[in-house]
């Protein structure tokens, strides 16, 4: 990692992926998923976020992404057969006209998959993390999976016994399991946020959001975004590394009205070129705030190599961003 000055205390991501390149990625990889029946995909995933990560800098510095396609392999025929033993068992109760059974594995099926999810959020983030690299500094979580379950399905109990209202401090307290646990070498992460706020955001974001007919929603994402990045920290040493969104509502509005015209006149083929201009809108106005000192970090080797968490995060369209 090459010398970088720890007294700047002002930093931004910069990613300098154009949209041609990420157009051709994306283009064969469909190819060759199509000529493999999907079976290629592992190794799409693969490529696609290596590209998106070699193309991201801190400092001049790239990120990297280790994971193979043949990981991911591994995990996506696990995910696969998790799945298909309770499809091959309800298509048989259903053949028999067997009622009893039919209900029975449609209630076990459900609950597994609930149950799944924290498992898959866990095992990602291990995953991912682990094979998530900042020059040769590596990222990990260090969650427990048994303690996420709990954590989890209480959320999940509380949220459905007081009609969803609940949900704000069961997403703010899911959130800070999940960063409190998260390392950037040997930096820790951790977040801050509380239910109230995450709910007093939300309901106003919604009440104006229909008051002025969804012109308001822009300003909504906005003031969620700056809230979850206000909230993350990074601590290194006994210093605070902060992080700042300065979105506007308004250019976000832009944005998003220009990306929708994009892929309309389009049809869909430039849907390549507005991923990379939201990825570069919001890393041009995050900024890294505090006394960072790079030299300082030492890597925690994680040699996590099960996908399978990553991919039945996919199947469930679990996204962990």
């Amino acid at each position: 990692m090459e010398l970088i000055d720890q007294k700047i205390t002002s930093r931004k991501l910069n990613f300098k992926a154009n949209g041609t390149d990420y157009f051709i990625v994306k283009l064969v990889n469909g190819i060759l998923m199509g000529l493999t029946l999907g079976i290629y995909y592992p190794w799409a995933k693969a490529k696609m976020l290596m590209f998106l990560y070699e193309n991201t800098e801190l400092d001049n510095v790239k990120f990297r992404f280790t994971g193979t396609g043949k990981e991911m392999f591994v995990g996506f025929i696990k995910a696969v057969g998790i799945f298909l033993v309770f499809y091959i068992a309800l298509i048989v109760a259903l053949i028999s006209k067997n009622q009893s059974a039919v209900i029975t594995l449609t209630g076990v099926f459900y609950a597994v998959v609930i149950i799944l999810i924290p498992i898959s959020i866990h095992g990602s983030l291990r995953y991912r993390l682990s094979r998530s690299f900042w020059g040769n500094i590596q990222f990990s979580y260090l969650g427990d999976r048994s303690t996420l379950i709990k954590e989890f399905l209480l959320g999940m109990l509380l949220t459905a016994l007081t009609l969803g209202f609940y949900g704000s401090w069961f997403v703010m307290k899911l959130r800070t399991y999940i960063t409190n646990n998260m390392r950037f070498g040997n930096a820790s992460f951790t977040f801050k946020g509380q239910g109230k706020d995450y709910f007093l955001l939300n309901l106003k974001g919604l009440i104006l959001t229909l008051l002025t007919l969804g012109i308001y929603y822009f300003w909504y994402y906005k003031d969620l975004i700056k809230y979850l990045a206000d909230n993350t920290k990074i601590e290194q040493e006994g210093r605070e590394i902060s992080f700042n969104s300065e979105i506007e509502g308004i250019d976000f509005l832009v944005l998003s009205l220009t990306n929708l015209l994009i892929i309309v006149f389009t049809l869909g083929i430039g849907l390549a070129w507005v991923e990379v201009r939201t990825i570069k809108f919001l890393f041009e106005r995050m900024e890294i705030q505090g006394e960072f000192n790079p030299l300082a970090l030492v890597s925690i080797d994680d040699d996590f190599k099960d996908a399978t968490g990553d991919d039945i995060a996919d199947m469930l369209d679990i996204n962990l961003i």
